[in-house]
């Protein structure tokens, strides 16, 4: 099976060669290399399209294979994953290469709505050189010029050097470079901030990097690569967020690393220079636990898999120290969530349905207009959303207490023990507080399991009207009143007025007075009873008394 994954994003980038270190690096005028021409090997040129796999798991004569074959022959690069064209520039990225919005040789030109990969062969000021397989959607091999920024960006595996005689490149491991005022180390590919000289034990020589050299490298450290941060700890890079590795046993033993800042681990997912370090992982990042576990990092979160044909076989894997899965959310050092981002999208093994995470529960989607047109969504384990109960699914049976949800009919409501209770007005919480767009299906259809909402609160759960400021407890749906309690969530009391009453001896203390008394909210039929007895005074002039001040107790 072949996913096809959305673009998270690209960045400008520019590879270029150059001269040694204190001397600016040149860029020749064109850049050209080695191609021969449709050297697509005959086992697979010479069959109908789509009729076997190649080596790298493509479909012969698709523009995937053809690239991947250049890659191999040309660039001396075996691809790492097999996609559609479309998710190229996702696997990639989440794989530490650079995704980026500028051409060089023997990168790849990518298109992701357009779902085509091509290889670029020249590289002349605005123009690119391309060659490729099936643009004409009939299996043929094409050579043609095009715009530099026509693809969607370009993915450097190994880009081929332009010119002879320049330095290595890309940048040794551990070696030091300096951009824009910066100093950087690479690690793993990736240049990680260097704030203090002292940190990796004095000064160092440097080699300044260009814009388009510097834009060219990975962003994250390859996954694997060993992290000796200088405060002490060693961290593993995994879909470019640092891992904390407690014991060496837990990876095999021990294994060289590089070097680097403790402040780039403590200020991984900042803004420039800190964005060399992910906060956590990548979505679809696998994490191979020392614990015997797999785990699928959505949202932060590692989601278990319970069984490989759930994302369509075998994937490569990042092994991991167990003791980051057991701290995820608990310890800053583990870089995991104990649930997955608010809003972040996994679509189940099981069934194809696409969930949006809300306060850690699985809401389903029923269409994507209902949050905004199509987006990204990782492939997690139908397993997870099925046993929310099992701490190792990493999620939630109904969203936290106290999340704020609007949904896709712009109705806003505040979720208590499973439930969503309407807010009429943003300044019964203080003004507008973060919230979660999602579809108005789950809360119409409660009764329904895909929903992860309940019709009614769970038992136990406590709530505090507003702007009553008056406390109820739930029991088989009907809410009670209760004593100041400070686990109570704070609701409007226009939606605790769609739950019935139960009887309790429970006394409430109002805040709506100086002085405490017992309050029994009227039944609206009562009330209508007083307004029509008021025309006889005269007659009943004791019990409309004793009405007045019960009436005036609850208000």
């Amino acid at each position: 099976m072949r996913r096809t994954v959305a673009v998270i994003g690209f960045c400008i980038a520019l590879l270029l060669a150059g001269a040694t270190v204190a001397v600016s690096w040149l860029e020749p005028p064109l850049a050209r290399a080695a191609a021969t021409g449709d050297d697509y090997p005959a086992q697979w040129r010479n069959i109908p399209m789509d009729s076997v796999f190649d080596s790298w798991g493509e479909y012969n004569r698709e523009c995937t294979s053809a690239v991947a074959w250049w890659l191999h022959e040309r660039n001396g690069f075996e691809m790492p994953f097999h996609d559609n064209a479309n998710g190229w520039g996702h696997d990639a990225s989440v794989r530490g290469y650079a995704v980026n919005g500028t051409p060089a040789v023997g990168a790849i030109a990518w298109w992701g709505p357009g779902d085509h990969v091509a290889w670029v062969a020249a590289v002349s000021g605005g123009s690119v050189t391309i060659e490729e397989y099936n643009h004409d959607l009939q299996g043929h091999y094409s050579e043609r010029v095009i715009a530099a920024g026509a693809p969607s960006g370009y993915i450097h595996f190994k880009d081929i050097a332009s010119g002879p005689g320049g330095p290595s490149w890309p940048p040794a491991e551990g070696s030091f470079i300096s951009h824009a005022s910066f100093v950087y180390r690479i690690a793993g590919g990736a240049p990680v901030y260097v704030s203090n000289w002292a940190a990796v034990g004095g000064p160092q020589p440097s080699t300044p990097l260009n814009d388009g050299q510097f834009a060219s490298l990975p962003q994250f450290p390859r996954d694997g690569t060993i992290l000796d941060s200088s405060g002490g700890g060693v961290f593993i890079a995994a879909g470019g967020a640092p891992l904390y590795l407690s014991n060496w046993n837990a990876i095999g033993g021990p294994k060289p690393g590089v070097v680097i800042d403790q402040a780039a681990i403590d200020n991984a997912g900042g803004g420039v220079p800190w964005d060399h370090l992910r906060s956590y992982p990548a979505d679809g990042t696998i994490l191979d636990s020392s614990g015997g576990g797999v785990f699928i990092a959505a949202g932060g979160a590692p989601l278990y898999l319970s069984n490989w044909n759930a994302i369509g076989g075998p994937q490569p894997g990042v092994v991991v120290d167990q003791w980051d899965i057991d701290h995820a959310g608990t310890h800053p050092a583990a870089h995991l969530r104990l649930y997955p981002a608010d809003g972040t999208l996994v679509a189940t093994s099981g069934d194809g349905r696409v969930y949006e995470i809300v306060g850690g529960a699985p809401l389903y989607v029923s269409n994507w207009g209902a949050i905004g047109g199509p987006r990204a969504a990782t492939g997690i384990d139908q397993w997870d959303v099925d046993h929310t109960d099992n701490p190792a699914s990493h999620l939630r049976q109904y969203p936290v207490d106290g999340t704020f949800i609007n949904t896709s009919l712009g109705q806003v409501y505040r979720v208590a023990g499973g439930t969503p209770f309407p807010l009429s007005s943003w300044s019964l919480v203080g003004g507008v507080q973060p919230y979660v767009s999602m579809d108005q299906w789950d809360v119409d259809h409660t009764a329904d399991p895909h929903a992860h909402l309940r019709a009614s609160p769970l038992d136990g759960t406590i709530v505090k009207g507003l702007p009553s400021n008056q406390y109820w407890a739930f029991s088989g749906g009907l809410r009670g009143p209760e004593a100041v309690n400070s686990r109570a969530v704070a609701v409007d009391d226009l939606g605790l007025s769609l739950f019935p009453q139960r009887q309790s001896s429970i006394p409430v203390v109002s805040h709506l007075a100086a002085t405490s008394h017992l309050v029994h909210p009227a039944p609206p039929r009562r009330r209508h009873h007083l307004h029509r007895k008021k025309r006889h005074r005269h007659r009943h002039h004791h019990r409309k008394k004793h009405r007045g001040q019960w009436v005036r107790a609850a208000e």
